[in-house]
């Protein structure tokens, strides 16, 4: 079913179902696919972790302020930066989001 926002609203036994779909696409990837994936997910949690010392290393903000800026830059640089790649190998033009 879908809304006029662009949303789809599914029942927990479809999501299940597209979970369950997304997985089993994911575990028949090649060796190659999964190492490059795995070598990007790694890279892209060393960078986010690289952002959050670089804030959290500023000493002209508050200790609470360091962490609320540094956790919301690590949170905006996942969804940025590692859902699209975490996306990739479910998505493509035989596969469904």
């Amino acid at each position: 079913m879908s809304s006029s926002y662009g949303l789809d609203a599914y029942s927990p036994a479809e999501i299940a179902q597209r979970v369950h779909e997304a997985c089993l696409l994911k575990a028949r990837l090649s060796f190659l696919q999964l190492a490059m994936l795995g070598m990007l997910a790694g890279a892209f949690i060393g960078l986010g972790a690289l952002y959050y010392v670089i804030v959290v290393s500023d000493l002209q903000l508050g200790f609470a302020m360091q962490r609320v800026l540094g956790g919301g830059s690590a949170l905006v640089y996942y969804v940025i930066y590692r859902r699209p790649v975490n996306s990739r190998s479910t998505s493509g033009p035989d596969r469904t989001p």
